[in-house]
């Protein structure tokens, strides 16, 4: 929800805005104006974490403030690691509706805030909204809200330390239970609906202890896949086993209650995170890890579930691609990599589901090219019996 005065009334008129409509803290932002050097902006204020986004002042603009907003919001959100779909999804929330409230509110908490924000904007005299050139412009305003977000001597509660473990944690998509959902996904999508508990409410020791039960089983399961079936790798099988087992049972709990199944995205923070960074692992290993592991769950959880195998690629390559980007690392495999384990995937489900269809394709070959297939399967099973 964007909560705005009367003054910002015909900037926001294309929101709908219904009072009875509930908003939660973490998705409830207020619109302050502000003034940075000689401009006047306007200052955006999350409710939940106090993460400010500075956009330019209605006078300035010539399209609503709200887009300005999105985009700047996103940029930030992807800057911090999360997926786009993590981003848009919470944008969604934020964006459904508007509500107008008084220039100064009863939110104590968002009014000293602001008058903090209102006193760093008011020093500003850096570059903002000369710029001609719109990418500069939007880089400017950028740093300036992280400027802002990344206030405080404790950078574990800066607002944007905080922001980022709110929404992490706190909005999840669970995976889709289908037909096809082994016994053990359904076990573990009983606890979606326990997603928000903490560890102040006296339920949550009990659902970790019960998640922590299917987790062992499940990393069983996988250990034995990895001694059977895990492809070669500088990874051992015991390095891989830690990584996920660190994920599920400490990333995954440290919150709330959450499995594998609460929210694909989140092995995309968590690949980001300390936790994952101190495994020693670097991050080629980190994703053949993963890759590993996906292979294993579409196999014992979701049945070959094509959609969600290409969901958990999606999130683990973007994932690569956010983190090689912010090391400044050459990631020359990367390209690769993910092209080898997306055709797999589709070779594995097409035998497994449609070997009528692949069946088709191979006769649909010109001879030539189905010998060529059949060396290398022949050349594929000689070298696997040395």
């Amino acid at each position: 929800m964007i909560s705005y005065t009367k003054q910002f009334i015909k900037n926001f008129s294309s929101m709908k805005t219904d009072s009875a409509a509930k908003s939660s803290q973490l998705t409830n932002w207020f619109v302050k104006p502000a003034r940075a050097n000689r401009f006047d902006v306007l200052l955006y204020i999350n409710e939940a974490t106090k993460l400010p986004i500075v956009v330019p002042g209605t006078e300035f603009l010539r399209v609503e403030p709200n887009i300005v907003f999105k985009h700047l919001l996103i940029a930030m959100m992807v800057s911090s690691h999360f997926t786009r779909e993590k981003a848009n999804q919470y944008l969604k929330l934020v964006l459904t509706n508007g509500q107008v409230v008084p220039q100064v509110t009863t939110n104590f908490a968002i009014e000293r805030a602001n008058q903090e924000y209102q006193a760093s904007l008011a020093n500003f005299n850096g570059p903002l909204l000369d710029e001609t050139d719109q990418e500069k412009l939007f880089n400017n305003l950028l740093d300036l809200s992280l400027q802002l977000a990344q206030s405080g001597d404790d950078s574990a509660n800066q607002p944007l330390a905080l922001f980022t473990r709110r929404v992490q944690f706190d909005l999840q998509n669970p995976v889709p239970v289908t037909e096809k959902a082994s016994e053990i996904f359904r076990e573990y999508a009983q606890f979606s609906d326990d997603h928000l508990v903490t560890a102040e409410d006296p339920r949550f020791e009990s659902l970790a202890v019960k998640i922590r039960k299917l987790n062992g089983n499940l990393l069983d399961y996988f250990k034995q896949y990895l001694a059977e079936e895990g492809e070669t790798s500088n990874v051992t099988s015991d390095d891989a086993w830690g990584l996920v087992e660190n994920y599920l049972n400490d990333y995954l709990l440290q919150v709330h209650p959450l499995t594998i199944v609460s929210d694909l995205t989140n092995m995309a923070s968590f690949m980001a995170s300390p936790m994952a960074q101190k495994s020693g692992l670097s991050l080629l290993e980190q994703v053949w890890v993963f890759e590993q592991f996906g292979k294993f769950l579409a196999k014992a959880l979701w049945s070959y579930d094509l959609e969600i195998t290409k969901d958990y690629l999606r999130v683990l390559y973007e994932a690569q691609k956010s983190l090689a980007k912010a090391g400044n690392k050459d990631d020359p495999q990367l390209e690769v990599t993910q092209m080898e384990s997306q055709i797999q995937q589709v070779f594995m489900f097409m035998l497994k589901k449609d070997r009528a269809m692949l069946t088709r394709i191979i006769m649909d070959l010109p001879a030539e090219q189905r010998q060529e297939l059949k060396r290398i399967v022949d050349e594929i099973e000689t070298r696997t019996k040395h």
